[in-house]
């Protein structure tokens, strides 16, 4: 059975920008496959590709044809509840995010932003160092 991790979209901009962080975390993540689902939402998505197209100008096929490749996890009402209850210590996108996270029961949550701090539900993944101690 496969680990569900919800990939923030910190991760996919400055992977694309080719941050050595990030990079090393794909490549950790590929070479690990068959350990690991990576799980995103609408909100990432959208971040992702108005980064990446809009703004940078990076094809939109090549962004699009990463994302597509991961499980797109739902926005609902129960998720923005946990969100509204998380405004105050993270802004309303990073609170999203990280309702999502939990109203799903993902316990690993990949991002460069230093806003994000674990706690005993989610753990944060910032670095490849994190990820072996959860294999």
């Amino acid at each position: 059975m496969k680990i569900d991790i919800f990939t923030d979209s910190s991760v996919f901009i400055e992977f694309f920008k080719k941050n050595e962080k990030a990079v090393s975390i794909f490549e950790y993540l590929l070479e690990n496959v068959d350990k690991f689902r990576i799980n995103i939402n609408s909100l990432v998505w959208s971040e992702v590709v108005y980064q990446l197209v809009i703004k940078r100008k990076f094809p939109k096929n090549e962004v699009i044809n990463v994302l597509e490749g991961f499980r797109l996890l739902e926005i609902n009402n129960s998720v923005v509840n946990i969100a509204n209850e998380l405004i105050g210590e993270l802004y309303p996108n990073d609170a999203l995010n990280f309702a999502t996270s939990y109203y799903f029961g993902i316990r690993y949550f990949i991002t460069l932003d230093s806003d994000y701090i674990s706690n005993d539900e989610i753990k944060v993944i910032n670095n490849v160092l994190n990820f072996k101690e959860i294999i």
